[in-house]
């Protein structure tokens, strides 16, 4: 079970496990990373159990311009980069939401993982239409 430190009182809760005591904190009230993939950045969230902001970050924000924030290095450097700013503001266990197809979704959880956050919970959020969307209008000559 994860040990949080920057979780209000209220919700922790103490755990015997042989003869150690620990304070655990339930699932609902971990911090949840929001990662969005596009096709030309990347853009990553952390918000308190509230939904409520705490820290973003993008690609962009990590010095890569143009079309060199669509890269699989982009993505991992800013998932590096927001995992320091979590943990340097006392965060170490997050859950994580992903949305959006592209290539970085390995990256930028490599990024995060070496940036020493420790993703408790992965959940796909992306928007899939089955039959995707309506044709154009046929051309009559």
């Amino acid at each position: 079970m994860p040990v949080v430190e920057n979780v209000e009182s209220s919700q922790e809760t103490e755990v015997k496990i042989g003869n150690q005591v620990k304070k655990v904190v339930k699932f609902e009230s971990l911090p949840v990373l929001k990662i969005e993939l596009r096709k030309n950045n990347t853009r990553i969230q952390l918000c308190n159990s509230h939904e409520k902001k705490i820290i973003t970050f993008t690609a962009g924000m990590a010095g890569f311009k143009n079309a060199k924030r669509g890269t699989n290095i982009a993505g991992q450097a800013c998932g590096e980069m927001m995992a320091k700013r979590a943990r340097s503001r006392g965060y170490s266990y997050v859950r994580c939401i992903l949305q959006g197809m592209g290539a970085l979704r390995a990256d930028v959880l490599k990024g995060v993982e070496q940036g020493g956050l420790r993703i408790v919970s992965l959940t796909d959020n992306t928007m899939f239409i089955p039959d995707g969307n309506r044709p154009k209008k046929r051309r009559r000559l």
